[in-house]
């Protein structure tokens, strides 16, 4: 901000503070940020946009995906937002103006490195967030949990099953056409080059010496 300040910038920029990953400490077994969890410690990140021009600080207190945040800034600017972008911008939620929606979240289960190949390749676990309930489901396992945030905000006891029967349909349903829409938009040529990618990768930390005669 002082350099900003220093640079003659800081009335005609915009700021935004977020992060990637939050960190565990101990609240469910484990430290830091294992990449097979979906806990709130662990995706509950901040996220404080800065617009010059805008004096009153407006607070959203319902969850908002990290996917919308380049479209977001794209539009505080006047860009245009490409069509290949996945998320929206909520530029006009954060006013006040437009309807909120759950968040979604993925990891993949028993995942410790997804830098390494078999690492992402196990079922995934898909959390489905609203402003007040989570639903989460593992799909290397078939379970189901849904829980009540402001009633247990560290996530510790799981709702009954015969609980919350139309919020568990609503986050269902939301669940589904997450997975089906992830299929039909999959990109086919990015999912060849990782390949490609890795097995480069596998052959160069390979001791077996390939050689190839004439």
């Amino acid at each position: 901000m002082q350099t900003l300040n220093k640079a003659g910038a800081w009335d005609s920029c915009v700021l935004t503070l977020t992060a990637d990953h939050g960190e565990e400490f101990l609240e469910h077994g484990g430290r830091y940020h294992a990449p097979c969890k979906l806990s709130e410690e662990l995706i509950h990140v901040p996220l404080l946009v800065r617009v010059s021009g805008q004096n009153a600080g407006v607070r959203n207190p319902e969850p908002t995906s990290l996917l919308h945040l380049a479209p977001t800034l794209l539009e505080i600017v006047g860009q245009r937002v490409p069509k290949a972008f996945r998320g929206r911008s909520c530029w006009r939620q954060s006013r006040g103006t437009d309807a909120c929606e759950a968040v979604i979240s993925e990891c993949v289960a028993g995942c410790t490195n997804p830098l390494r190949h078999q690492d992402r390749l196990g079922a995934r676990i898909l959390a489905i967030r609203e402003s007040r309930y989570k639903l989460v489901l593992d799909f290397s396992c078939g379970s189901e949990q849904l829980f009540d945030l402001e009633a247990d905000p560290g996530e510790l006891s799981p709702l009954p099953p015969a609980a919350e029967k139309t919020v568990r349909r609503r986050l269902l349903r939301q669940a589904r056409a997450h997975v089906a829409d992830s299929l039909k938009l999959r990109d086919v040529h990015s999912r060849l080059a990782s390949v490609v990618r890795d097995l480069r990768l596998k052959l160069a930390d390979s001791p077996e010496k390939i050689s190839v005669s004439a």
